[in-house]
Formats: structure tokens, sequence, C-alpha cells
């Protein structure tokens, strides 16, 4: 077996893994609406709160160009990969100073944020290398 993998396999693994992390944020969404109001999130709540969780799977999209580039051979499957990661990382980044640039907190700790969030994602990235590695 190959050191390196097929773009198929890493279309498989893009879509369970942004699925997986899409589910856990809702579950999320819901514990903490349960934990602040104690009570469940209302029709038009719980809309909401899936309305998130399908943008998120959006973000699936622009990798999954890319791996498909890597199929027809317009790309290398490493390239797509890393680039995959720069897009998920600067979207990341994107949305998180849209969150902190509306906050009302002082403009260094609106960078701490941003800082916070972005080095969270390049973990999570790592780990997810890591699990899929052999």
């Amino acid at each position: 077996m190959s050191d390196h993998p097929t773009p198929a396999h890493s279309a498989l693994l893009l879509v369970l893994g942004v699925l997986g992390i899409t589910a856990a944020g809702f579950v999320s969404d819901i514990i903490s609406h349960l934990t602040v109001h104690q009570d469940f999130p209302s029709r038009k709540g719980f809309v909401l709160l899936l309305r998130v969780a399908g943008g998120a799977l959006s973000t699936m999209v622009t990798p999954l160009i890319l791996i498909g580039l890597a199929e027809v051979d317009v790309l290398t499957i490493d390239a797509a990969l890393v680039a995959s990661v720069c897009v998920y990382v600067a979207t990341l980044a994107l949305i998180g100073w849209f969150a902190v640039r509306r906050s009302n907190i002082v403009w260094w700790k609106q960078v701490l944020a941003l800082a916070m969030l972005v080095v969270l994602g390049l973990l999570v990235v790592l780990l997810q290398t890591l699990a899929h590695s052999e």
C-alpha cells in the first residue's frame, strides 16, 4: 500500500470528519442552550441551530474541489491536502475575525482570541493527521 492517501480515500475522510465535527458542534449547541436556558431550544431556535450546522457542512466544498482536482491529476494529492488545510485555517481565521471584531474587548484581547482560535484549528488538523497516519 502507498504511503500517500488516494483522492477517494481523502474525500471520504474529509466528509466523515466534517460530519463528525458538525454533529458534535450541534450537540454542543443544544447542551449549551439547555445549560443557559434550562430548557430545549424553541422550534425557531432549533431551526437556527440546524442552519448553523448546515453552514458548517459547506466548509467541505472547497477541499472536495481540491481533492477532485487531484483525482483528475491537476494537483497532487499532497498539494490538494495542504491547500485544503490552508483553506480551513484561513476560513477559521476569517470567521473568528468577524466574531471578535464586534466584541467589546480591547484590541489586544481580540488578537489573542483570534490567535488562540487559529492555534486550536491547527491542533485539530494535527490531531486528525495523527489519527489517520499509520
